[in-house]
């Protein structure tokens, strides 16, 4: 997607999030035929992104400082010292969107998703973040070419 030039604005930021979530949605879900995508909430303010269970809802916030980095993504150019290249909007899209497939396709956890957990609960310590997330990283990680341990680096 190209700007016009200077700052993206918001509706090429929203419509940006929208195509990325669609797009990785459609592939996680593309076997499951009553999936219901979430309601992808983007607020252009200071806030807590999240994935509510009982509305559906995956929230992104767009901070003041995070707005340069889309001219980055725009342009081409990924995050460095990170294997993906994302920046923290692609981040936290993909973070949340565990939430969602955690929440929506992960019944119990696997022995993959314990042990991960076990290993990288200290830097994920808020609620949510358990062996049941892991999972879902475990499943989803060859989604993005990498190993579940290198997809919680890049979150």
């Amino acid at each position: 997607m190209a700007t016009t030039g200077g700052e993206p604005t918001d509706a090429q930021i929203r419509d940006f999030l929208t195509q990325e979530y669609s797009r990785i949605s459609s592939d996680w879900y593309a076997d499951v035929g009553d999936y219901t995508p979430a309601l992808l909430e983007i607020k252009f303010e200071d806030c807590a992104a999240g994935y509510s269970q009982n509305r559906n809802v995956l929230q992104l916030c767009i901070s003041e400082g995070n707005r340069e980095d889309f001219e980055c993504i725009f342009g081409g150019q990924k995050a460095l010292g990170y294997r993906l290249g994302w920046y923290v909007s692609q981040r936290e899209l993909v973070h949340e969107m565990l939430h969602e497939y955690q929440y929506k396709m992960v019944g119990a956890p696997t022995d993959e998703g314990i042990a991960l957990f076990a290993k990288h609960k200290r830097r994920f310590p808020d609620p949510g973040h358990d062996a049941t997330w892991f999972t879902a990283i475990a499943l989803r990680a060859s989604y993005f070419d990498v190993t579940a341990d290198q997809l919680i680096s890049e979150l």
